[in-house]
């Protein structure tokens, strides 16, 4: 019965260019099948930094296969890599209901960052280097 804890083995993407498309794609999707589970990541207390998506799990149907399907804004769909690798490393710093590395860097980096500079452009620029503690 493990494959029932299985979420993603049939998974796909759509990627929108507007939040008004995506969010209109969701209420159809939400009318057509019964959902399992939905995680609206566009919603930063559910996900504190890093990537944002809408996450639906269903069952395949006529199985009990769960899949899964993402809507995405294209603006975080083309810096997906980036962002899930730094999610992937920051996952690691979870401890008692806080992200010692979100934490960290509302405290010491998150000023550090020009209001209209992009997150990954400032990343690039800066790889490397740890930002100084204030």
């Amino acid at each position: 019965d493990g494959y029932k804890r299985m979420t993603d083995i049939l998974r796909t993407s759509l990627v929108f260019d507007s939040f008004d498309h995506l969010y209109r794609a969701l209420a159809v999707i939400e009318s057509k099948i019964e959902i399992l589970r939905i995680k609206d990541r566009f919603q930063p207390k559910i996900v504190p930094f890093g990537y944002r998506d809408i996450l639906i799990n269903f069952y395949c149907p006529g199985s009990e296969i769960i899949c899964e399907l993402q809507l995405q804004h294209e603006i975080f769909y083309d810096h997906k890599q980036k962002s899930h690798e730094i999610y992937k490393k920051a996952r690691l710093f979870d401890r008692g209901g806080e992200n010692l590395a979100y934490s960290y860097a509302q405290q010491f980096a998150k000023h550090q960052i020009p209001d209209n500079q992009d997150i990954y452009s400032y990343y690039e620029s800066n790889a490397g280097s740890a930002p100084a503690a204030a």
